[in-house]
């Protein structure tokens, strides 16, 4: 599941510039795909979602879609808000690197790049209809290899 960079953003200069202080009131992990948030002051949200709005790039991830993909935990575990890039845009610099590459994933599970496959000599005990069934899949085959 690669997709094809076709445009390279920068906007972290867009939430530095909101005078927030990293560390006081936010905390934030900048993926090549997708910019993490944890608000840790009241105001922290509203100041970031004003500079990051939904269009054509990126879109904020609703609650139902964290649900939907299996990333939603209550207590904000992959953050309180996902900044999640279209498929196609790339996030860089970014924790990542520093290095913008022509393909990319890490996109939203629903989207056409995000198919895979597996090929393997036998048939897995779990099934994989979809990406994102993948981890536990490899979970139960690492518990396989360890114990065989």
């Amino acid at each position: 599941g690669m997709c094809t960079v076709k445009k390279v953003v920068d906007w972290i200069p867009k939430v530095e510039a909101t005078g927030l202080k990293f560390g006081r009131d936010y905390s934030a992990v900048y993926d090549s795909t997708m910019m993490r948030f944890w608000f840790l002051t009241p105001s922290s949200e509203e100041k970031i979602r004003n500079v990051l709005l939904d269009h054509e790039d990126a879109r904020w991830i609703t609650e139902d879609e964290h649900k939907s993909y299996g990333t939603y935990w209550p207590n904000g575990r992959f953050g309180d808000a996902v900044y999640a890039l279209e498929p196609g845009v790339l996030l860089n610099p970014c924790h990542m690197g520093n290095v913008a590459l022509k393909g990319m994933h890490g996109y939203r599970p629903d989207h056409a790049d995000s198919y895979s496959a597996m090929l393997a000599n036998f048939e897995p005990e779990t099934a994989t209809p979809n990406i994102t069934d993948y981890y536990t899949m490899m979970n139960k085959m690492a518990d396989w290899a360890v114990a065989g």
